[in-house]
């Protein structure tokens, strides 16, 4: 991938040496030397297999299965005058308690939560922050 992260060398983009976004060399560069050594490289991890196997425990099982009890209680918290006095998780949030009460989201769901490094939210935003 770009070093910079700008796009994956697959796909249309396989042929090429450059970036088409930032312009950087796909391969380092040696002094005289035509190096196919790639700048950067992207690890895949497929999530089938992972999710699979913490199914498969029934200490990890436990653990995937709390946030059934965690939405019980904040369902009926929600629904109180006082409403939900601890925003501690992600079943804290409207959205997802809404999802739950549509029937969109159900008890066999997996959630999954994703971090990107790099991942910009603004082009050209200035703060890291």
């Amino acid at each position: 991938m770009c070093i910079n992260t700008c796009l994956a060398y697959t796909g249309p983009f396989t042929p090429l040496t450059n970036c088409l976004f930032c312009g950087e060399h796909r391969y380092e560069r040696h002094l005289h030397v035509d190096s196919k050594t790639p700048h950067c490289q992207f690890v895949t991890l497929p999530l089938g297999p992972q999710l699979q196997a913490l199914w498969r425990h029934p200490i990890s099982v436990a653990k995937l299965r709390d946030h059934l009890r965690r939405t019980a209680v904040l369902l009926a918290q929600r629904n109180t005058d006082g409403g939900i006095q601890d925003y501690d998780n992600v079943c804290c949030g409207s959205e997802y308690l809404d999802l739950v009460e549509s029937g969109q989201i159900s008890e066999n769901d997996v959630l999954l939560a994703l971090s990107m490094d790099g991942a910009q939210l603004y082009q050209n935003k200035e703060s890291n922050t």
